[in-house]
């Protein structure tokens, strides 16, 4: 009789993979589905519509229509008209755009649009009753206009679009710029409180502001960009008024745009405020005398009458710095000059290394005790840039109806506010709704 060898216990080995096998395998695997994922975005984002650009064009804003992007779109554009000298608007097309529509701006300002449509078209009678032409472009690609236009003379370096500046915001459309020297291009992101268009560049500036003086309508953050030319603004003002001290206006500046600082305007009863800063080496003591006594002199010029052999009476203005004697103040514990203008005075000041000039003492406080009440934040973020389109447009235009701003204005009725701000790969700007 044999005896029945039953184990009572076991040993049970299992084998584990090594832990950088593991990690190695859920890489791969991420990698994989990033691919997949871009491809398929790139896919469905490509442009297939902007080709049809009329000669001319300098701006293109192509814009993908989907179920999860029409309903925020139209939110922000419904009312936007389309097509110069047109009232015809994007809730209007709507029912006969599959799936994307691009936007043509050309030079003089005049719009126009291409559509993908169904294989429908647009019915004749929408045509008809809006004084539309009609441009066919590809089996299902139409240019829309209020005039014959050649088109087909541009298309994008790139149809394919990856949408990575902003992965966690919807990506709606591209902006491009199609010009000889200039081959640029940006993506359009839907914000919370409008659209954000995504740069590939970084700002320069490198200080912006904590906080903004009240009344505030346009802020810029400097060095705007190194390579800034001002001269086709300054040399007619250093004709005028010969250089002091071998300091010309171009070279005063230039060392604004391009230096870290700060330039403010603001609006009140007076008329418009300024406050420039920077932190440039070459603006020194006689340099900022210099200045100041420049801006006086100009505002508040000497008059001298004379006779003609006709005895005709003529005024002669007389620019003349010199004449100029400007007084010192002691503001908040920081010496400061002033010189008189027209309705009132303009004062230069220097602390911590950091000259200012402005127009306004409210400002020059500002900039001198950071507990001086300022304006509320707006719900238009961004620190590099801010400007009220508004207030801006009627402050340069004067009541001019130039086409050149026309787009500009239509814009302003819908994005009131605009802002830019540096992120970790590029730059933002943020046209805000509200």
């Amino acid at each position: 009789m044999e005896r029945l060898r039953i184990p009572l216990h076991r040993n049970r080995y299992t084998t584990r993979l090594p832990r950088r096998v593991v990690w190695l395998f859920g890489i791969v695997v991420l990698l994989w589905f990033v691919g997949v994922w871009s491809v398929g975005a790139a896919v469905l984002s490509r442009d297939t519509v902007s080709t049809a650009a009329p000669e001319g064009t300098i701006l293109v804003a192509h814009i993908r229509l989907n179920r999860k992007t029409t309903e925020p779109i139209l939110d922000r554009l419904s009312e936007f008209p389309l097509i110069s000298n047109r009232a015809v608007t994007l809730s209007d097309l709507i029912p006969y755009i599959h799936g994307e529509v691009s936007l043509f701006v050309e030079a003089d300002g005049h719009r126009s649009i291409a559509v993908r449509t169904s294989k429908q078209g647009i019915s004749s009678d929408f045509l008809t009753a809006h004084a539309l032409i009609q441009q066919q472009v590809t089996q299902q690609v139409v240019f829309l206009s209020d005039r014959l236009t050649a088109t087909g003379s541009w298309k994008p370096d790139s149809p394919w679009i990856f949408p990575f500046s902003k992965p966690w915001h919807t990506h709606m459309g591209t902006l491009y710029m199609p010009n000889e020297t200039l081959h640029s291009s940006a993506e359009l992101y839907l914000a919370k409180t409008g659209i954000d268009i995504a740069l590939k560049t970084t700002w320069p500036a490198q200080t912006p502001p904590k906080a903004i003086p009240d009344g505030t309508f346009a802020l810029l953050s400097t060095p705007v960009m190194t390579n800034v030319s001002v001269d086709s603004v300054t040399q007619a003002i250093d004709q005028l008024i010969p250089a002091n001290e071998g300091i010309t206006s171009t070279a005063l500046l230039s060392d604004v745009l391009i230096q870290p600082g700060q330039i403010i305007l603001t609006a009140d009863t007076r008329g418009t405020g300024y406050l420039f800063t920077t932190n440039s080496p070459t603006w020194s003591q006689a340099a900022r005398e210099t200045l100041l006594k420049t801006v006086s002199a100009v505002a508040i010029p000497l008059e001298k009458a004379w006779e003609l052999p006709d005895q005709t009476r003529v005024m002669e203005l007389i620019i003349e710095p010199s004449s100029i004697k400007p007084e010192e103040l002691n503001i908040s514990g920081t010496i400061v000059q002033r010189a008189p203008t027209t309705h009132g005075f303009i004062f230069i000041a220097e602390k911590n290394g950091i000259s200012a000039i402005t127009n306004r003492e409210e400002l020059l406080m500002f900039w001198l005790d950071p507990q001086v009440p300022t304006q509320p934040a707006t719900a238009c973020a961004g620190g590099m840039l801010y400007l009220s389109l508004n207030h801006w447009l009627s402050t340069i235009t004067s009541g001019s109806q130039d086409r050149t701003f026309s787009l500009v204005q239509i814009m302003s009725t819908i994005f009131p506010e605009v802002s830019a701000e540096n992120t970790w790969n590029g730059s933002v700007i943020h046209l805000c709704t509200d």
